[in-house]
């Protein structure tokens, strides 16, 4: 039985084809990696805003404390008492 092989221009296309595919898989690999830093990015700024709001939220205890229930205008610092 005699072997068979393909045309030139079907191992062209073949190759090209596994070309391509090496490339998609290559890109996923990118991909995949600025996905992580993209998340480690946005871990940093989640505790950027965790520690934020704790601050806020500790500043406005301690002006409760010392004015009791108020408003605070942040651009001038006026404050007026609420209710």
């Amino acid at each position: 039985m005699e072997n068979k092989v393909l045309t030139q221009e079907e191992v062209e296309v073949l190759n090209s084809i596994s070309r391509q595919r090496d490339k998609i898989i290559n890109d996923f690999g990118y991909l995949e990696y600025y996905i992580q830093e993209l998340e480690l990015q946005k871990q940093n700024l989640i505790k950027s805003l965790e520690e934020l709001k704790a601050k806020e939220l500790n500043l406005s205890i301690q002006l409760e404390n010392k004015y009791g229930k108020i408003h605070v205008n942040a651009v001038t610092g006026e404050i007026m008492p609420l209710g």
